[in-house]
């Protein structure tokens, strides 16, 4: 399982999860490309969850999950003064919605 932050990404990521002990990322059924994003802070691993240890925090991937996930990067995104936030450059999507919140895989 290989999942990668950018360094900017790293910095938001171990600043946002002060408190926490990690990140729980997954995909869900949604939105009208068919799939959405799901990046949450938790404090620990569902059931079954694949867990990615980051030194100063851990990510638990959804094994369902898992095969699609593979190969994302995770960058920040700063657009302006008011929108910022993660952002998945992942190579196993197909297509995406044009708002730009759900992704299609084959």
């Amino acid at each position: 399982m290989n999942i990668d932050f950018t360094d900017d990404a790293m910095v938001h990521a171990i600043e946002k999860t002060k408190g926490r002990a990690g990140i729980r990322f997954a995909l869900m059924g949604g939105g009208c490309a068919g799939f959405q994003y799901e990046f949450d802070y938790a404090d620990g691993p569902q059931e079954g969850d694949v867990e990615i240890d980051f030194g100063k925090f851990k990510m638990w991937i959804c094994p369902m999950s898992e095969n699609y996930l593979d190969g994302t990067v995770i960058s920040w995104k700063k657009d302006g003064l008011i929108s910022e936030g993660f952002e998945f450059h992942n190579p196993m999507e197909q297509s995406s919605c044009g708002c730009g919140v759900s992704v299609g895989f084959n």
